[in-house]
């Protein structure tokens, strides 16, 4: 990677950007971390933090308009950053986007829908 673009390199994975979120909501991010040094984040204007895998950051209260930035080094000393910004909002419900659902919980979610329709057809043709 000779120009670092942090736009290739990070994406969000658990949420959108300019999403509104509960206080204490975990973002995710994926990174490419290929050709990369070190990457760092920061809440607002609060000093920067080293960021490992798992790539998530925790968006704390109160509530308002927050920005998380990522800050990326390239190994030949390049440095970039990127903003995502999130509104907390305790007072909303929060949305399938907001929680996280696990795949295991999703598969029974969908197993469960699966067998009930088994189980109406069947009713339905007797």
């Amino acid at each position: 990677m000779s120009n670092l673009k942090v736009s290739e390199v990070v994406t969000l994975t658990s949420h959108t950007n300019f999403e509104a979120v509960h206080s204490d909501t975990v973002i995710g991010f994926d990174i490419d971390t290929v050709d990369i040094a070190s990457v760092e984040y920061r809440i607002d204007a609060d000093p920067y933090n080293p960021l490992s895998s798992p790539y998530e950051v925790t968006l704390p209260g109160p509530e308002g308009v927050r920005n998380i930035s990522i800050r990326l080094m390239h190994d030949k000393g390049q440095m970039e950053e990127m903003v995502f910004t999130f509104t907390v909002d305790d007072s909303v419900n929060p949305t399938s986007s907001t929680r996280k659902l696990s795949y295991s919980t999703a598969g029974i979610l969908i197993a469960s829908v699966v067998s009930i329709s088994i189980i109406l057809i069947r009713k339905k043709r007797k």
